[in-house]
């Protein structure tokens, strides 16, 4: 099937400046005026959260969930691309890389980035890239809400808490995760990232640095490795959690979709247009293997053995180790 082009409202104009057609500076402006009058009103709500790590098709999900469910997204409120957020970071005095790849530690109920979440995933937020995933002005009169962020692992227990809303975390075989974002055209990259930046403190963290820390790939495998282990204890025998496998659902979206709509407890209003080439080109349409010819043997067994030892048994789900 041929992918699906997607029209975006903000055609990459993130970072809240004025440039652009004048049509899309009125979309952006009109979108951000409703999300922030209906968020005032308490007309506009979350109704999930979908979570994962980078590349692991997250954005793809929240845009087919979002079509199946008549809802709105808001995406990433946790991105320092958000200005809001950008100078709550600030204090750390993170590189730039390590800024971006940066994920809060568990946070107490009473910390003050949930105020800063209780707006952004309401609507009320500063970002253009918030609306990365609005086709159109229309998209934002919608009352119900998916959100979706790669760096909310360590608190998926504190979101579902203080929001009461289910959450689906997306898992994708790390060597998939690995292989693109070694090939991600971004402007910060793991390859500049210290994982003596990212870890929070837990109790292995000299193990996990241990020999991890000296390229890209390996710096990868153990943040994917640590965030999702956090991720898969945090859901454990939780009926408000649900982890799927990225390959499964792509294999055969509409019973998956289906499925996860009648988990949430919310009736599918439409079909979503699963070969949609997502804000993140990550999807139904896009190799899903493609990593088996793109990593060497070499670089598999290295992700592997990684992620192996940080989290037993977490390639379960796809066979166990390829090697």
């Amino acid at each position: 099937m041929a992918a699906i082009g997607a029209r975006r409202l903000i055609a990459g104009d993130f970072d809240g400046t004025r440039g652009g057609p004048l049509g899309v500076r009125l979309a952006i402006d009109g979108a951000r005026t409703v999300d922030w009058t209906l968020a005032r009103l308490h007309a506009a709500r979350p109704v999930a959260l979908v979570s994962g790590f980078w590349r692991s098709g997250t954005t793809w999900v929240q845009e087919c969930l979002a079509e199946a469910l008549s809802a709105k997204t808001v995406f990433e409120p946790l991105s320092p691309l958000d200005p809001r957020r950008r100078a709550m970071l600030a204090a750390l005095r993170l590189p730039y890389d390590s800024l971006q790849a940066a994920m809060p530690g568990p946070l107490a109920d009473d910390d003050p980035l949930w105020g800063f979440l209780d707006h952004a995933c309401t609507g009320r937020h500063t970002s253009n890239f918030t609306l990365n995933c609005r086709s159109s002005l229309r998209d934002s009169f919608a009352t119900r809400i998916v959100v979706k962020d790669v760096r909310m692992p360590f608190n998926l227990a504190g979101f579902h808490r203080r929001f009461g809303i289910p959450v689906l975390h997306l898992r994708r075989h790390p060597c998939a995760v690995a292989a693109s974002l070694l090939a991600a055209d971004w402007d910060w990259s793991f390859s500049r990232v210290g994982l003596g930046h990212l870890l929070p403190d837990i109790d292995d963290r000299s193990a996990v640095l241990g020999d991890c820390d000296g390229d890209g790939l390996s710096r990868i495998a153990a943040w994917w490795a640590v965030t999702e282990r956090h991720a898969a204890a945090s859901l454990r025998g939780c009926v408000w959690g649900h982890e799927a496998i990225y390959e499964e659902v792509a294999r055969d979206p509409a019973p998956a979709f289906a499925a996860l709509c009648g988990w949430l407890g919310l009736p599918q209003r439409r079909v979503p247009r699963f070969a949609r080439v997502s804000a993140s080109t990550v999807g139904a349409a896009a190799p899903r293997d493609r990593w088996r010819s793109s990593l060497s043997r070499r670089e598999i067994a290295r992700v592997e053995a990684i992620v192996t030892r940080i989290h037993p048994g977490c390639l379960d789900a796809w066979g166990g180790p390829s090697a």
